[in-house]
């Protein structure tokens, strides 16, 4: 078997603890749309969660494939991961297990619930501006570069 032929059933790999997404230049368009199907998102990862650190839970609930985006404006990894299926049904058996992350319950959503998850711990229904997520992590002082001007 040659290295083209085993990218086929390979969606993701590690890389520096993140996970890139494989997709042959090979495929057709359909092929391709195949690995867009079944996406479901593991939410209320703790702060600075990484793929590497899901990699056991992705091996559980057999996703293809895992990724912790980052926000646009820190680069820092936001509290959900994409998780990746071959099927609905491998997809639902996925979401039927209770997964947990360092002692933290993690909850199973689909993509168009988004914006309905708090940017702080990841819960949905939760309020940023009282998440007590967001309390366990000083702010960032916007005025500090000042203390280090010296012209």
């Amino acid at each position: 078997m040659d290295a083209i032929s085993k990218l086929g059933d390979t969606w993701g790999v590690l890389c520096g603890g993140h996970c890139l997404r494989v997709c042959p230049a090979s495929f057709s368009p359909d092929q391709r749309k195949e690995r867009r199907v079944y996406i479901t998102l593991l939410a209320s990862l703790p702060r600075g969660t990484i793929a590497a650190d899901l990699a056991e839970i992705a091996h559980e609930v057999s996703a293809k494939s895992i990724n912790v985006p980052f926000s646009m404006n820190f680069y820092n990894p936001k509290t959900y991961a994409y998780c990746h299926f071959t099927s609905q049904t491998a997809m639902e058996a996925a979401m039927e297990i209770s997964c947990a992350l360092k002692h933290i319950g993690l909850t199973w959503h689909f993509p168009d619930e988004i914006p309905s998850l708090c940017h702080c711990c990841g819960r949905s229904g939760c309020n940023p501006d009282q998440c007590s997520s967001s309390s366990s992590h000083p702010q960032r002082n916007p005025r500090l570069w000042q203390s280090n001007d010296k012209l």
